[in-house]
């Protein structure tokens, strides 16, 4: 009877301690934790190409963006950098960044984009289709 009671015991007590665990994991500020700070979203105004070879420009807006082991400003100088072609390394995009397609929460409308290089990570929902 009393080994029953202990196990009963253990059983609560671990209940308990993954809802806790649970409960911290669901808050707001553990997102936050993971290292990534996050910056507001920025429109960029761009130029392209008009159909008979004038420029016009346009509005990028860049969403849902995260930032670790760098500044915001910096990433915003990336996507400026990136959607005007500008500066353009080995890799294909500014700065010596290396990006690729990501899977988190970005709008509708975005595609979730991940670019890193040794120590800096910015991540963000690419105006897409």
């Amino acid at each position: 009877m009393e080994a029953s009671r202990t196990r009963y015991g253990i059983g609560v007590l671990g209940c308990a301690v993954a809802l806790i665990a649970l409960v911290a994991m669901l808050t707001p500020g553990a997102q936050a934790s993971n290292g990534f700070t996050s910056c507001p979203n920025k429109s960029l105004k761009i130029m392209i190409e008009g159909p008979e070879g004038e420029k016009t420009p346009y509005t990028v807006t860049v969403k849902a963006i995260s930032v670790k082991g760098t500044s915001c400003a910096q990433a915003y100088e990336f996507f400026r950098l990136s959607y005007n072609g500008e500066k353009t390394s080995k890799t294909g995009y500014p700065q010596n960044y290396a990006c690729k397609g990501a899977e988190f929460k970005v709008p509708v409308g975005y595609i979730a984009t991940i670019c890193s290089k040794p120590g800096k990570t910015i991540k963000y929902g690419a105006q897409g289709g």
